[in-house]
């Protein structure tokens, strides 16, 4: 009876394997294959007249021109977007209200379905992507390969020139940080880095070490010339300019400085050695009056 039973079991015994597949779809792929934008472009947008000429749309002859490309790039934003702000698409679509994050942005879906930033730039002269940006995360595959291109169209420029010329078009989340993790994987630009050397510094003279009589060697130097306005602030009153003379004591820590006026000899200017009240903003100074030829 127990053969039976066991004979019976084993006929009824199924072999079963599971397998764990990882599905990517195929955008995805495609940019993870290619690591260079102008490429990923040029193969969506002929794989997009391909679907045009299927559907008997309204389709391009000849290579690839510049409307296809950024028919190309704004079907890439928008899986992006589907795939990173899929709840927030269906928040808007429901008049939901959005995180905060995003609520400040006074973000909406424009008529070619892409999320774009509000702001205040609707009654300028700019182009509509430059007023309302699309959104991109700053996780994205897609986002990188966008820095890559602008960092290498711009001739390898630093960080806020990328930002400025990805701020035409794109609204990155967190975009400085996005944009520096980029740019310091870049091997050419980590070669041609230079690399600043501090100088060594000269021994001092022989004047500045050693001891002397107080004033009996004395630097003089001049700075200027600075704007200020002589006396009291008044209505009509013209700044002068004025120089800063610095007496420096090389045997001691010992500065003495004095502003001087340089003016010509008029019958209203005032007398040569003459010291006036001089106003630097809050600050005053006493001013001396120098006679030049």
């Amino acid at each position: 009876m127990s053969s039976d039973v066991t004979t019976e079991l084993r006929q009824e015994e199924r072999k079963s394997a599971l397998v764990a597949t990882n599905e990517t779809d195929s955008l995805q792929q495609l940019l993870l294959r290619f690591s260079s934008l102008k490429r990923i472009l040029r193969v969506t947008a002929t794989v997009l007249r391909f679907l045009n000429l299927l559907r008997k749309q309204k389709t391009y002859s000849g290579s690839i021109c510049e409307q296809e490309l950024a028919e190309a790039l704004l079907s890439l934003v928008r899986y992006c977007q589907r795939s990173c702000f899929y709840t927030e698409i269906q928040a808007l679509q429901k008049n939901q209200l959005l995180p905060k994050p995003l609520r400040k942005l006074c973000i909406f879906l424009s008529t070619d379905d892409v999320l774009r930033v509000g702001g205040r730039l609707r009654h300028s002269d700019l182009d509509y992507e430059a007023k309302h940006q699309a959104i991109l995360p700053s996780n994205h595959r897609l986002t990188e390969l966008i820095i890559d291109d602008v960092h290498t169209k711009s001739l390898h420029a630093g960080p806020q020139t990328v930002q400025f010329l990805l701020a035409q078009n794109f609204w990155v989340l967190s975009a400085r940080r996005a944009i520096a993790k980029r740019l310091s994987g870049c091997v050419r630009c980590f070669r041609a880095k230079p690399v600043l050397s501090q100088p060594l510094m000269g021994d001092l003279p022989r004047v500045r070490v050693t001891a002397v009589k107080a004033f009996q060697r004395v630097g003089c130097d001049y700075a200027g010339p600075f704007h200020v306005i002589l006396g009291r602030r008044r209505r009509g009153v013209r700044p002068e300019k004025v120089y800063l003379c610095l007496l420096s004591v090389f045997g001691a820590r010992l500065f003495i400085w004095r502003l001087l006026m340089i003016c010509q000899l008029s019958p209203s200017s005032p007398p040569c050695g003459a010291s006036l009240l001089v106003e630097v903003g809050a600050l005053s100074f006493s001013a001396t009056v120098a006679q030049t030829s």
